[in-house]
C-alpha cells in the first residue's frame, strides 16, 4: 500500500509540473474565441512582420487596418489620412501598406516614423515572382514630402543620388504600388 501511495503521490507531482510548463509557455499571448494567438507585441495595433501568415489575402489586410492597394484601388483610405495627417504634425506613427501583385500576391512595407526618421521594411516573402533579391528589406529615410496627389515620397534629404553599390532606392512613394 506504502508503494501505491509513493507511486500516486510522484504521478500526480509529475502532472502538476506539467501542467505548470504548459501554463508557463502560454504566458504573454492571448488566444481569441476563434483560437487564433495574439502576438504578445504590436506597434499601433499591428502584428510584426515576422508574425503575418504566409497566406495574406485581401479581406484580412483589410480587416487588419492596413493601407491596401488592389490593382490602383486604395482601401482604408481613412486610415492613411490619419497617417499623415500624424506625419504632418512630426509627430511619431506607423502604418503598413500592401499591394497586390497582378497574380495576387501581397507586397507588406511597414514604416515607421519616429519623429524624426522613417524606418521601412518591405517584405516580399509572399511574391512567387520575387526570386533572386532578398525577401525582407530595411531601409531608412530622414525627409518627405506630400505630393500634389497626395502620396507621400520619402527620401534621403542628403543624398542627392543611391550611394553606390547599394540597393536602397533613392526614394519610396506611399502607399506602395500607386
Amino acid at each position: 500500500m506504502t508503494k501505491l501511495k509513493t507511486i500516486m503521490t510522484l504521478t500526480g507531482l509529475a502532472l502538476l509540473i506539467l501542467v505548470m510548463v504548459l501554463v508557463s509557455g502560454c504566458t504573454g499571448q492571448k488566444t481569441d474565441p476563434n483560437g487564433t494567438i495574439e502576438p504578445s507585441e504590436t506597434t499601433n495595433g499591428f502584428v510584426p512582420l515576422a508574425e503575418v501568415p504566409e497566406d495574406y489575402p485581401f479581406e484580412t489586410a483589410v480587416e487588419r487596418g492596413d493601407v491596401v492597394n488592389l490593382h490602383g484601388e486604395l482601401t482604408n483610405t481613412e486610415a492613411y489620412e490619419k497617417f499623415k495627417s500624424t506625419l504632418e504634425k512630426g509627430e511619431p506613427t506607423f502604418m503598413r501598406f500592401v499591394a497586390f501583385t497582378i497574380e495576387g500576391d501581397p507586397i507588406l512595407m511597414d514604416v515607421n516614423y519616429d519623429g524624426t526618421v522613417f524606418h521601412l521594411t518591405q517584405d516580399v516573402s509572399r511574391d512567387a515572382f520575387s526570386g533572386g533579391i532578398d525577401k525582407v528589406m530595411s531601409y531608412t529615410y530622414d525627409a518627405y514630402e506630400i505630393l500634389a496627389d497626395g502620396r507621400i515620397r520619402v527620401f534621403d534629404a542628403a543624398a542627392e543620388q543611391p550611394v553606390p553599390q547599394t540597393e536602397t532606392p533613392e526614394e519610396v512613394i506611399l502607399p506602395i504600388g500607386m
